[in-house]
């Protein structure tokens, strides 16, 4: 899938190496050589903004924080090989999705950008209808009904609540063990048995 993808970060060369990484996944690369740079697309819509931010300023936190306020689904990855904890946490809470440490393989950040794009691409909430929208599944969280190509699947409320914690978690895995205590065995079964048939129909065939 063709994908824009705003890189900022000041090493000219490490833009140049992931640009030909990204460019061979068929995706379009903007690079800005700071926040400065790039504050004046922070309302634009790419599918993802990568952060080179081996010295943070308070423009690259300022830039995170337009970019959430102005989209709260885009994809954030912010990477660095000279930040505190508390530069990582500040980035976090302003709303990056990722951090990675320097030195990475450029292949590693290729993975973690596919798995957000991922998510925010095939899983999407639509803040209007209060709906979670997974291929042909429609999980109504406002009316507490999933549907399957618009027909209803009749469900408990434990679970519609685990399908509904799964959808929102898309991506990230889950343990096994606290969903048993927090739904029981049958619900967890029930549920997998339910996403294998999406697993089969969308990712298998």
């Amino acid at each position: 899938m063709f994908y824009k993808v705003y890189l900022v970060g000041q090493e000219a060369n490490l833009n140049r190496i992931l640009t030909v990484y990204m460019k061979q996944e068929g995706w379009n690369v903007y690079t800005f050589n700071s926040a400065e740079d790039a504050t004046a697309s922070y309302n634009e819509s790419p599918n993802l903004w990568i952060f080179d931010m081996d010295q943070p300023s308070i423009s690259d936190y300022d830039l995170i924080r337009k970019i959430r306020s102005s989209n709260q689904d885009v994809p954030i990855i912010l990477t660095s090989s000279q930040t505190t904890l508390a530069d990582r946490v500040l980035g976090l809470e302003l709303g990056a999705d990722d951090f990675l440490d320097k030195p990475y393989e450029p292949r590693e950040l290729i993975i973690r950008a596919h798995r957000l794009l991922y998510r925010t691409n095939h899983y999407y909430l639509n803040k209007r209808n209060n709906q979670l929208l997974l291929q042909s599944y429609v999980i109504d969280e406002g009316r507490r009904v999933v549907k399957y190509n618009d027909l209803e699947i009749f469900l408990t409320s434990k679970e519609f609540d685990l399908i509904s914690m799964f959808a929102q978690n898309s991506g990230y895995a889950l343990s096994r063990e606290k969903s048993l205590i927090r739904f029981g065995e049958p619900v967890l079964m029930r549920i997998t048995e339910l996403l294998m048939i999406w697993y089969v129909e969308y990712v298998v065939s």
